[in-house]
C-alpha cells in the first residue's frame, strides 16, 4: 500500500517537472509569470501615463486575450494593463529591450522583450 501511494507521488512529481521543462524550454514569459523592468523617464502603458520607476510586469489572460499588468515597485497605486500580441523571434534575446515612440509628447511603450524569451510582446 505505501509503495502504490510513493510510486504514484513520484508519477506525479515527475509530470509536474516535465511541464515546467517543457515551459523553460519554450524560452516564454509565461502566463501567470512576474518579470521587472526599469522606466528611466515617465512613459505611457495603455493610454496611462507611468512615472519612472521600477515596475514589476504581470502576463495574464483575459479571456481569449494577452494582458500585461505594470505595477510601480514603490508606489503601488501607480499601475497600467494593456493588451499585447506575442511575436516569435528566431532565437532566444540576448538582452532586454523596450520599443518606445514618441506620441503628443509623450513616451509611449509599443513593445517588450525579455532577454532568454522567443518572443517579443507588442502592445
Amino acid at each position: 500500500m505505501k509503495t502504490d501511494r510513493l510510486v504514484l507521488v513520484l508519477i506525479v512529481f515527475t509530470l509536474v517537472a516535465a511541464m515546467f521543462a517543457v515551459a523553460a524550454e519554450k524560452g516564454q514569459f509565461a502566463i501567470g509569470s512576474t518579470r521587472g523592468v526599469s522606466f528611466y523617464e515617465p512613459i505611457k502603458i495603455g493610454g496611462v501615463l507611468l512615472p519612472a520607476g521600477e515596475y514589476k510586469v504581470k502576463h495574464v489572460m483575459e479571456g481569449d486575450n494577452h494582458v500585461m499588468i505594470f505595477t510601480n515597485v514603490d508606489k503601488k497605486d501607480k499601475t497600467a494593463k494593456v493588451n499585447c500580441k506575442m511575436e516569435q523571434l528566431k532565437t532566444k534575446a540576448e538582452e532586454n529591450a523596450q520599443e518606445v515612440k514618441a506620441e503628443n509628447g509623450d513616451r509611449v511603450l509599443v513593445s517588450l522583450t525579455f532577454k532568454g524569451d522567443t518572443v517579443r510582446h507588442i502592445f
